[in-house]
């Protein structure tokens, strides 16, 4: 009996196969022979990107609001007296 090790995909390596698949409309089966994958990983990997894709635009909108809150504190408009 041969030991296998375990090969460790990149967060790079995982969306660039995801791309493949959901933008150039590669299929699983294909993509999954190319790289030795189960197709159940790839599935996981995609039920991930799903459920925790909305992390990728969190990191924007949190630097907006904190430059927004900041220009408010230095000039804030809605306390003007004339």
């Amino acid at each position: 009996m041969s030991k296998r090790t375990r090969r460790h995909h990149t967060a790079d390596q995982k969306v660039a196969l995801l791309k493949r698949h959901l933008v150039d409309k590669v299929p699983v089966s294909d993509l999954c022979d190319e790289n030795g994958l189960q197709p159940s990983l790839f599935y996981g990997w995609q039920r991930q990107l799903f459920e925790n894709g909305g992390a990728a635009f969190e990191g924007s909108r949190r630097a907006a609001s904190r430059g927004f809150l900041r220009i408010h504190a230095i000039r804030p408009s809605a306390n003007y007296q004339r």
